[in-house]
């Protein structure tokens, strides 16, 4: 049979099941290159466990590669994200363990800020005043500034925060693209993002880990998982961050 295409590229294949590897597989004749595959064992936020041997893609000898330098992310920040799931275990794609030996980062900054507040006005008050310091003494673009939270409705506190400080805002959710104003995202849309500055927000003993009503339902082993894939998730948003992060 002839195949529909020549050749597949794959990005955030972590988040793919053995079902859609098998195919896109079966899309492509096996040949030299056919496939390129990337992916992050330690972003697997939706608790897939993939296989590419399962699936008929052949990653041995010499046809995997693991990238261990990082490009976007200060090494305080990286060091700072790895805290989160240096104690879980994490497959690589073809069974093996996936480790975080030789990842280094080659641009180092300012250590990761966590702050305490006793409530959410004093949060807001904080990110607002960090904000226009950051806008008037590092001349970066409000588009560089990311605010986020767990949840929607803790987006929706971010929003109507910026409004009443006149600051203009863009959901990442919106399909419109508007490169003039800070940014504000729930942890799963900042997939595929980076900004120069972070503030992670609503961090708290109520919302880490966050357990929906369903949770203590959970079978101990769906339990662990589940844990296990919010940590993935503040690892992810953690390292959209470059320069500046803000818990």
């Amino acid at each position: 049979n002839i195949r529909p295409f020549s050749h597949l590229i794959c990005d955030e294949v972590q988040d793919f099941s053995n079902i859609e590897l098998s195919l896109m597989r079966s899309l492509v004749e096996e040949k030299e290159n056919d496939l390129f595959f990337v992916g992050d064992p330690f972003q697997n936020i939706y608790c897939r466990k993939i296989n590419f041997s399962k699936s008929n893609i052949s990653v041995r000898g010499k046809r995997s590669k693991k990238l261990k330098v990082n490009y976007r992310t200060t090494e305080e920040i990286k060091i700072k994200a790895l805290k989160l799931i240096i104690r879980e275990k994490f497959e690589d794609f073809d069974g093996g363990e996936e480790t975080t030996k030789g990842y280094v980062s080659l641009i180092h900054g300012s250590d990761p800020i966590y702050k305490v507040f006793h409530t959410p006005e004093e949060e807001e008050t904080f990110i607002i005043d960090s904000i226009r310091e950051i806008l008037l003494t590092d001349q970066i673009k409000e588009s560089e500034i990311c605010i986020c939270a767990r949840k929607n409705s803790g987006v929706d506190q971010i929003k109507a925060n910026l409004s009443r400080n006149s600051m203009r805002y863009h959901d990442l959710s919106s399909s419109q693209e508007n490169i003039t104003s800070i940014r504000v995202s729930t942890f799963h849309n900042l997939k595929g993002h980076e900004f120069k500055y972070m503030f992670v927000t609503g961090v708290s003993n109520q919302t880490v880990p966050l357990k929906h009503p369903g949770f203590d339902l959970y079978e101990p082993k769906e339990r662990e998982e589940y844990l296990k894939s919010e940590k993935s998730l503040y690892y992810v948003v953690f390292t959209r961050a470059r320069e500046g992060l803000v818990i």
